[in-house]
Order: C-alpha cells, then sequence, then structure tokens
C-alpha cells in the first residue's frame, strides 16, 4: 500500500515537472509573450486570437478598394464641421498579422532535443486618398516610416520529454485607424477616405502538452 502511494506521489511530481519544462520568457516594451496556448475562433469566415481579428491580404486589398473613390454629398451648409477641410480620425481598430506557427510531437522513447522557430513581419502602409496633406498629418504619429518592414522572430530550443507536444505562435499587433477629409464645395462637399495600419509589437505564445 505504502508503495503505491509513494508511486502516485512520484507519478504526480513527474507530471508536474514536465508541464513546466517549457522555459517561461518574459515580456519587454515591444514583445508580449504568453506561456500558454492562444484561443483561437472563427466568427463569420474570419480567424480571432485571444479576440482579436487576424488581418489577412484580402482584408488590407478590401480596405484599399474601399478608400479608393471619394464619395460626393450635398454641402452640408457647416453643420456638422467634423473632418471639414482637415484630416479627422473617425474610427480605430487593434488586429494580429503575419500569425506563424511551429510544432514538434515527441513520439519516441525518450527526451530529444529540438529548436522551433517562428516568424512574423508586417510593413507600415496606408491607403486611401493620401492628398491635402494626410501623410504629414499621420506621420509623426506611426511607428516608424511609411513603407517601413518589421521582421521579428523567435527561436527557442527544447528538450521535450517522450511523448510530450511544444508548439509556439507568433504575431504582429496592428492598429488600423480610419481617417476623413471632406473638401467643402459650393453645392457639392466630397469626402475622402483614408486609413493607415501601424506596427504595435510583436506577441507570441509558448506551450506544452502530453500527446493524447
Amino acid at each position: 500500500m505504502l508503495l503505491k502511494k509513494s508511486l502516485k506521489v512520484l507519478s504526480l511530481v513527474t507530471v508536474l515537472s514536465l508541464s513546466l519544462a517549457i522555459p517561461v520568457l518574459a515580456s519587454d516594451s515591444e514583445t508580449t509573450v504568453n506561456n500558454r496556448a492562444p484561443i483561437e475562433e472563427y466568427k463569420d469566415g474570419k480567424l480571432f486570437i485571444d479576440g482579436v481579428q487576424l488581418l489577412t491580404e484580402k482584408d488590407l486589398k478590401d480596405n484599399f478598394r474601399k478608400n479608393l473613390k471619394p464619395v460626393t454629398i450635398p454641402n452640408s451648409g457647416g453643420i456638422g464641421t467634423m473632418g471639414r477641410n482637415s484630416w479627422t480620425k473617425v474610427a480605430e481598430a487593434n488586429f494580429y498579422t503575419s500569425y506563424d506557427r511551429d510544432r514538434y510531437n515527441n513520439v519516441a522513447a525518450g527526451a530529444v532535443k529540438r529548436t522551433l522557430s517562428t516568424k512574423s513581419e508586417f510593413t507600415i502602409s496606408v491607403s486611401g486618398e493620401t492628398s491635402f496633406g494626410f501623410k504629414d498629418v499621420v506621420g509623426f504619429k506611426l511607428a516608424g516610416a511609411i513603407g517601413q518592414k518589421f521582421e521579428k522572430s523567435l527561436v527557442e530550443t527544447y528538450t521535450i520529454p517522450a511523448g510530450w507536444v511544444y508548439e509556439q505562435k507568433s504575431a504582429i499587433k496592428v492598429t488600423q485607424e480610419d481617417y476623413r477629409y471632406t473638401d467643402v464645395g459650393i453645392i457639392w462637399d466630397t469626402q475622402y477616405n483614408a486609413s493607415t495600419f501601424d506596427y504595435r509589437g510583436f506577441e507570441t505564445w509558448l506551450w506544452s502538452n502530453p500527446i493524447n
């Protein structure tokens, strides 16, 4: 009976030590580290990671097309002056982009050492109308110059116990800001739209669990 209890305690200690075997990395001013798996779910065909939508190339193209054509509206006669003859921010949203993953299932009889690597990249961009001094208005707010590319990677070497899977994922954090400029006419006003997509940091997820 004592032997069985000892074996149970030893087994529990072994499981706990294995579950903590993956390195616990710390966040810094630019990188957010999550020592857990991300929560992934689809809504209306779009992937959300920890409740934040993943921004795809299609989303960027759709935004470009939406902002491409100005809109003509009746002159408001000075009512509702927001965005009249000036650029005004009208919306803001946060996204992830460049979602990458790497994993290793150790089906061997013993522990193995493996390197996992993920890479995420993003280029600061604008879409839509860029005249009327738009780039001057938004340029100082951005994390870098328009067209500047950020490349971030995570490379970690793990000793993976037998029967365990180690996984890591990474993504770039992006903020989209939408702006509007209303060019005032005598009878008709013309509304121009533009958006910025700005770099807001690098985020990673690291975790391990037994192979089911």
